[in-house]
């Protein structure tokens, strides 16, 4: 979680969670600790709430740090206008999900499997890769 946290599958994350929870780690109690640690009001993610303790890691909210990727990721890209729609269909999913995988995708019922054959033809057979880039921009410590 703390060097790769793109790794991460949905399973791992849901087990994560439980193991937290079970111990009374909820992301919601770790939030309010930090709020009042720092007096500001931070609604961060188990993932950055976990790699801000134990690797200082900025804390950014989910919102903040989807965007942050997506944009990093336009940036390095000159997408079509075909590929910018499914970047912004990516953008969405992630509103409700910590992490993205083709994987994942495809058990989503937001994207069947013509779609996404539809999508990966549309990246040139590189939507995997893509969606690699795009979770390694999601943690990428920012410098500048």
């Amino acid at each position: 979680m703390c060097t790769r946290p793109s790794d991460l599958t949905r399973e791992g994350l849901k087990a994560l969670r439980r193991e937290l929870d079970r111990e009374g780690f909820t992301e919601q109690k770790l939030s309010s600790a930090l709020s009042q640690q720092s007096n500001t009001e931070i609604t961060a993610d188990i993932i950055s709430l976990i790699r801000h303790y134990a690797i200082g890691s900025p804390l950014l909210s989910h919102h903040e740090r989807v965007a942050r990727a997506i944009e990093k990721l336009k940036q390095r890209h000159n997408f079509s206008q075909v590929q910018r729609g499914w970047i912004d269909r990516f953008e969405d999913y992630l509103e409700n999900e910590l992490l993205i995988s083709t994987e994942m995708l495809s058990s989503d019922v937001r994207f069947n499997k013509s779609q996404l054959d539809y999508a990966n033809k549309n990246f040139d057979g590189n939507l995997a890769g893509i969606i690699a880039e795009l979770n390694d921009y999601m943690y990428e410590e920012r410098t500048a």
